[in-house]
C-alpha cells in the first residue's frame, strides 16, 4: 500500500509509515476534505474511513484512514489508484 500511495497520491499528501497495526493515516492537502473525497472515491469503486468518523468531536476533516490488514494485496493497488484519481478531480 505504501508503494501505491507514493505512486498514485499527489505529493502534497503526507502519510504515516506504520511499524505495525492495521491502518495508514494520510493527511490531505488544504483543498481536499475527507468526506468529499470519500464521495468521489465511492463512485470510482473504492472507499476508506474519513478522519472525522474517528473522533468524537468530528475533527480530522483533512485525514483519511486506509486499512491494509483485511484487503487482499491484489486489490490494494487498484483501490489506491482510484482514490488517487478522486483526489485529482
Amino acid at each position: 500500500m505504501l508503494d501505491a500511495i507514493a505512486r498514485e497520491f499527489p505529493p502534497e499528501v503526507s502519510y504515516t509509515v506504520p511499524v505495525g497495526g492495521f491502518f495508514i493515516w494520510c493527511k490531505l492537502p488544504p483543498h481536499l476534505d475527507a468526506e468529499t473525497l470519500l464521495e468521489r472515491s465511492i463512485v470510482r469503486g473504492a472507499d476508506f474511513l474519513p478522519g472525522p468518523r474517528c473522533y468524537a468531536d468530528k475533527r480530522g476533516q483533512r485525514h483519511i484512514r486506509l486499512a491494509f490488514s483485511h484487503v487482499p494485496t491484489s486489490q490494494i493497488d487498484e483501490a489506491i489508484a482510484r482514490i488517487g484519481a478522486a483526489m485529482r478531480v
